[in-house]
């Protein structure tokens, strides 16, 4: 028998790095069908995301939607009454996007700093 059918499952925090091959990924798992014609090796990289590594991108995904929802409230604001006026409500969801982003910086360069520490002797 020439098929060849190959599922991995990995935890929520592992993400594929680098293979030499086209898997599937869904739903946490890997699945690779193929038929085989010849001999092959298989290479699958895989890499362990730190916590603040995804906290890093919650914080910028935040940051992006709270941006969109100030900018969409003085856009809706200049459409309605040809006015630029930064009410208290796009105020404060532009000032949460600017926490965030600040925040979303701070846990980058924490998780930059804890994979550097991984390599280093």
């Amino acid at each position: 028998n020439s098929d060849l059918s190959i599922k991995i499952k990995v935890p929520e925090n592992i993400s594929i790095v680098n293979q030499n091959f086209s898997p599937i990924v869904k739903d946490g798992s890997i699945i690779y069908n193929t038929i085989l014609t010849n001999d092959k090796i298989f290479i699958l990289k895989l890499k362990n995301m730190k916590n603040e590594r995804i906290y890093t991108y919650l914080a910028f995904i935040g940051a992006i939607a709270f941006f969109a929802a100030g900018i969409y409230i003085v856009f809706d604001t200049f459409i309605k009454t040809r006015n630029i006026d930064f009410t208290w409500a796009s105020n404060i969801f532009l000032g949460i996007a600017g926490v965030l982003f600040i925040a979303g910086g701070y846990l980058h360069n924490l998780a930059k700093e804890k994979e550097a520490d991984l390599f280093s002797d």
